[in-house]
């Protein structure tokens, strides 16, 4: 069965968050298998370069690039897709626009503004607690990345069940234990880093729960045990300035660096560079920057909310509870021995090989195929 797929990639801007770098990579796996015609919907100042793309066609939005408010009308008012143009329609980025007339997939990470709209923007909480419902019952074909999220989906949409796949992101193939001492020695001064540091990557926001890690980092100083060092890499998000102000509280702004977005180049060889990977996140719908870690030979301590219990515990270092005492004694408990930082850093290389773009977009085809026959079956039906 050969297809013509339509792709919403309407957010991807720099610099790309989780579910955003989500999306890029899908798209890269999904043309590089050519299994399938593939045309994607991109902001105006979407690079060809990002994709390195064989086939796969992009078609550009004429609205402002940088406006949301531009981007949700666009999809919603303007993005049509026919059946002159595609023969199934994916919108990987929670929301399914209104005016699609062909089977339609929507892909949900996880129902975060639902279930916990405290941590989420007054925006989000807003604009996803109505329109992520809609996508949801308007699907044909839904896919989430674990069972922690398709048991949270069914919980609230029961008649959904039939049309969700659970269909694990993937890990890209730069993320290895492989250290380019030149590289190494790059990033090192680019930042000038210590030799020895704890690493936490992802967006600020409340859910990643970076309050507790600094104030558990801030007992493991005191202790004199461990690195002295904590690094935060990832996009600044709307917790970002509380975070800094109770470094400052705390007293160790001189220990904690905030990178900011990291380019892509550099996020591996940070990974590698870390003593240990700190992720205390109260709620994941899959949870990438554990595994990324662990494919580089990075040891991990994280919470086992949500996803991680599937995806990332097996092969770390888990804390069932995290409050700053438990994290404060898992960090000292982890670093205390170098055999069992060589242990979780051995188990956690041979537990990502699992989990690759390759794999995900062959499932992700599969479900295309799977959503475009049901349709024409129930069509068929009802003539």
């Amino acid at each position: 069965m050969s297809l013509r797929v339509g792709l919403n990639g309407m957010l991807l801007k720099r610099p790309y968050s989780g579910v955003e770098q989500s999306i890029l990579r899908l798209a890269r796996a999904l043309d590089a298998r050519g299994g399938h015609a593939y045309h994607m919907h991109v902001p105006s100042d979407f690079s060809d370069e990002e994709l390195g793309r064989k086939g796969l066609r992009l078609v550009p939005a004429r609205v402002p690039p940088r406006s949301r408010i531009a981007r949700i009308a666009f999809e919603h008012l303007a993005l049509r897709v026919t059946g002159a143009e595609a023969d199934v329609f994916h919108a990987p980025g929670y929301i399914l626009p209104r005016a699609v007339q062909v089977p339609a997939i929507v892909t949900v990470y996880d129902l975060m503004a639902l279930d916990h709209p405290q941590w989420c923007r007054v925006s989000n909480r807003l604009y996803y607690g109505l329109a992520l419902p809609d996508s949801i019952r308007r699907a044909d074909g839904i896919i989430v990345p674990s069972e922690s999220t398709r048991s949270a989906l069914l919980k609230r949409f029961p008649e959904v069940d039939e049309c969700v796949r659970v269909i694990p992101l993937g890990v890209g193939e730069e993320f290895t234990p492989q250290v380019d001492p030149t590289e190494q020695a790059r990033v090192r001064d680019m930042w000038n880093l210590p030799t020895e540091f704890l690493l936490f990557v992802g967006q600020s926001e409340p859910k990643k729960n970076l309050g507790t890690l600094l104030a558990a980092f801030s007992v493991l100083r005191r202790s004199g045990r461990g690195p002295q060092t904590l690094v935060i890499a990832g996009k600044p998000g709307w917790h970002h300035r509380d975070l800094v102000e109770q470094a400052r509280t705390l007293g160790i702004t001189a220990d904690v660096r905030f990178l900011g977005a990291v380019a892509a180049r550099d996020l591996p060889v940070l990974y590698r560079m870390a003593k240990l990977f700190v992720f205390p996140s109260r709620y994941e719908g899959f949870g990438l920057p554990p595994l990324e870690a662990m494919a580089c030979g990075t040891p991990v301590l994280c919470s086992s909310a949500g996803a991680l219990q599937e995806y990332a515990c097996p092969a770390a270092h888990a804390l069932d509870h995290v409050d700053v005492g438990t994290l404060a004694k898992g960090l000292e408990y982890v670093l205390s021995d170098d055999h069992r930082l060589r242990s979780l850093a051995t188990r956690g290389v041979e537990h990502t090989k699992r989990f690759t773009w390759r794999r995900c977009a062959a499932e992700t085809e599969r479900f295309y195929e799977w959503v475009v026959e049901r349709a024409a079956r129930a069509t068929e039906a009802s003539t």
